[in-house]
């Protein structure tokens, strides 16, 4: 019955993908056609509607696969009261493709809420192009299948908490949308976008070449295929928790090509930025114009690097891989790293084997990247924002709502978020001291998500004390969203701690 389940809603949640990007179409189509506004309205309904049965269908397949487990580990059958517990225990949020399925359904619920008594207009586009990134991420993730929680995650706390901080960064990115369409309107000088367009893309091929890519050798990660010949889950050779470090030791595979394109990426976002940067300074056009086609060379030559990481992976042959002995070299990696005082029985005891998690033969694939693929989205859409705000076609200024609209509606998008994220943070604390025994540890994300609460309180603050508006509040609610994406992303990327399960 579970895998039946799994089947249909997997179907459901693919169409409900290609709703979203019918519903983004007609909705582009409707900013010159006005008779359209109405069907657009509809179709992000319809796409909801569908999105909402995708995710019942995956809490279902959850509360079966639940329900399956307690009973084989105990030899009882549950009955009554106690097997509507047990079958409701498995939200569908416990990983990282059901997070952003969860985070897209949260936006599209905000956007729906916030047009109720409007007809859409160009920030519901924006709002979109999030939810439907979302979407696409989520299809990159490997760690899709629905599987018994650990004990950390069986608390209905879980719940409340992942369910709010959904609704929390959802509104928040709403703030966001608003807020750039209000600098837009504002008259903010279209460098000023291709500077952080610019920043972005710098600061992402950095972060690529971290996994040595800039050289040619790309730390990629394997996935393992089942007996039916379906993706598991993705293969991480070791992580050694507690040791000199976090480290997570994988294969890495020659991919020349995709490294000289992150150089030339690299390379054109320096120039990018140095230009802009000088013709914020003298006003001068021509100097901007160099800057985004230096832009445009660096967000091509960024995409290229993920075109030809996805052809590289389709392409490759399975991949024979001997786990014991990359165990054991790892291991003594880090004993010889450590000093003395640790044996290598020690550190073996902290191994966690990537046999364990996947089954040969282990091919290369896309999925294996979800977040070196979001970086490079990230990069792609800050870049066409950038591109759309000095068009003197698309003329999206005269587009827009009033500039006190769009100020307005941001911060009514903040005020509802941060109560919410007050919530995630005191429900979270409350999860913790259940699952760990504490209420705060000073987790990477526990941190960042105080960091994120505290920026959108400033922004608050400063509005109802200091009678901040206008550019300076819309550039603290900016903020607020780069500090929600690393919360609910980079520090899942750069940083190990207890919310490793999430990384997918």
């Amino acid at each position: 019955m579970a895998e039946k389940i799994s089947s249909i809603g997997a179907m459901v949640l693919d169409a409900t993908a290609v709703l979203y990007l019918v519903a983004l179409a007609i909705r582009l189509a409707a900013l010159s056609r006005p008779g359209l506004k109405k069907v657009a309205k509809w179709s992000l309904i319809v796409a909801l509607a569908v999105h909402t049965l995708g995710l019942l269908l995956r809490w279902t397949e959850g509360g079966l696969v639940e329900v399956a487990a307690v009973q084989s580990a105990t030899g009882t059958t549950l009955e009554g009261a106690k097997l509507l517990y047990v079958f409701l225990s498995h939200p569908p949020f416990t990983n990282l493709y059901e997070t952003l399925v969860f985070f897209a359904w949260g936006i599209g619920v905000a956007t729906a809420f916030a047009e109720r008594r409007r007809e859409p207009g160009l920030s519901g586009v924006f709002a979109l192009v999030l939810l439907w990134v979302s979407m696409g991420l989520a299809s990159l993730s490997t760690d899709r299948q629905v599987e018994p929680l650990v004990p950390a995650l069986r608390s209905f706390w879980l719940h409340a908490h992942v369910a709010f901080a959904s609704f929390a960064y959802a509104s928040f990115a709403l703030a966001a949308v608003h807020s750039v369409l209000y600098l837009l309107k504002e008259g903010v000088r279209p460098a000023w976008f291709g500077t952080v367009a610019a920043s972005s893309g710098l600061l992402t091929t950095l972060a690529l070449g971290r996994g040595g890519l800039l050289s040619g050798k790309y730390g990629a990660a394997a996935v393992g295929l089942g007996a039916d010949d379906k993706v598991t889950r993705l293969l991480v050779l070791v992580r050694l928790k507690g040791v000199a470090g976090n480290e997570v030791v994988i294969p890495r595979f020659d991919m020349p090509i995709a490294g000289w394109l992150l150089v030339a990426g690299l390379v054109f976002f320096c120039i990018s930025l140095l230009f802009y940067i000088i013709s914020i300074k003298r006003d001068d056009p021509k100097i901007e114009r160099k800057a985004a086609w230096s832009l445009l060379g660096g967000t091509g030559a960024l995409a290229l690097v993920g075109i030809v990481a996805v052809v590289f992976c389709l392409s490759s042959k399975p991949l024979s891989m001997n786990m014991r002995q990359a165990i054991d070299s790892a291991v003594g990696q880090v004993v010889s790293g450590a000093g003395t005082g640790i044996g290598r029985e020690d550190v073996a005891g902290m191994v966690t084997a990537a046999h364990a998690l996947a089954k040969p033969p282990y091919r290369l694939s896309p999925r294996a990247f979800p977040y070196d693929f979001s970086l490079m989205v990230l990069v792609i859409c800050c870049s066409l924002l950038a591109f759309a705000a000095r068009s003197g076609k698309l003329n999206l200024v005269a587009k827009l709502p009033a500039a006190g609209i769009l100020e307005s509606r941001a911060h009514n998008a903040t005020l509802v978020g941060f109560p919410l994220m007050t919530l995630v943070i005191v429900t979270g604390a409350i999860w913790a001291n259940y699952a760990w025994g504490r209420y705060w540890g000073w987790d990477p994300k526990e941190t960042w998500s105080l960091i994120t609460w505290f920026v959108y309180a400033i922004y608050l603050h400063a509005r109802f004390t200091k009678g901040w508006s206008g550019r300076r509040a819309a550039l603290i609610s900016v903020l607020g969203f780069f500090s929600v994406v690393f919360t609910f992303l980079g520090v899942n990327l750069l940083l190990a701690g207890l919310h490793s399960y999430a990384t997918g």
